[in-house]
């Protein structure tokens, strides 16, 4: 073979490399591609650890943090009941929920069945119980006027009209209520106070009904995403092997992206063709 045919067949071969490299380089993992933020429509963007079903994968989230799209809302599903996400703070990992189909009528109020034994949620400091208690018979007055919503209705008994009271958890009132109340039925109701309430404050209906309808704080627990963040990288979850992981543009990693490799890469192509030169 003369030197022109190897010189000929030197530049086809690292041309080959050349593409090959570049086209490693250029193109995303698919995993990282699938794992792009999204939304339903309305309320926030979502990322890991919460994952849309339909629309993006469940390794781009944590287990337990599966949501869906109703009616353009993200709707996150706990023991059973579903709930509105409204807001997500990322960077403290907690989030803000609204009962979904809540009455703006405290006085037909939700059931709430919140279990967390089996799920990454816990309150936040600033949650309390609100206790509505409907019909109750056994209040006097003069001492639970401020607790009273106008719920109950006018009888020609004995039982009074404004017989449906709301109190908070912390309220030392409340113990009495369940005690003496002889009230039909109750509903506790998680909120988050912020200073928003005190014993002081007269909780009419429509100041509860603003409560239930600012939802009520939550955080969560799950693998941090920051270094994976921090390095380009998308973070997701490997259910194969169970434990977090970092999708990234050449391929998954286990805590962050290697944002050398491409720099390497480029300049081992370059390196390669500044070696071989076609012959003047």
């Amino acid at each position: 073979m003369d030197s022109n045919h190897v010189y000929l067949f030197n530049g086809f071969f690292f041309l080959v490399i050349f593409f090959l490299v570049v086209g490693t380089v250029l193109s995303a993992d698919k995993n990282y591609e699938a794992c792009v933020t999204a939304n339903c429509g309305n309320g926030p963007n979502i990322s890991y650890p919460f994952w849309i079903n339909d629309i993006q994968n469940s390794t781009c989230g944590f287990p337990g943090f599966e949501l869906s799209c109703k009616s353009r809302e993200p709707i996150l599903t706990m023991s059973g009941e579903e709930y509105i996400i409204r807001d997500i703070v990322y960077g403290n990992e907690s989030f803000t929920i609204v009962k979904a189909g809540l009455a703006n009528d405290i006085c037909s109020p939700p059931s709430y069945k919140l279990s967390f034994s089996h799920l990454p949620f816990r309150y936040v400091a600033t949650s309390v119980n609100l206790s509505v208690f409907f019909n109750c018979t056994g209040l006097p007055s003069s001492e639970y006027s401020r607790y009273l919503l106008g719920c109950g209705t006018a009888e020609p008994t004995n039982r009074p009209r404004n017989s449906s009271v709301a109190l908070f958890s912390d309220d030392p009132m409340l113990r009495s209520v369940r005690e003496i109340g002889k009230c039909d039925n109750s509903v506790v109701i998680p909120v988050d106070k912020i200073g928003n309430g005190s014993l002081d404050t007269f909780l009419s209906r429509e100041y509860v009904a603003e409560f239930l309808n600012e939802g009520f704080h939550l955080r969560w627990t799950a693998s941090r995403c920051d270094e994976c963040a921090e390095s380009g990288g998308r973070c997701g979850f490997d259910f194969d092997r169970y434990k977090f992981i970092c999708f990234c543009t050449d391929r998954p990693h286990h805590r962050r992206c290697n944002n050398g490799k491409y720099v390497k890469d480029r300049s081992l192509v370059f390196t390669l063709f500044e070696t071989n030169q076609y012959p003047v």
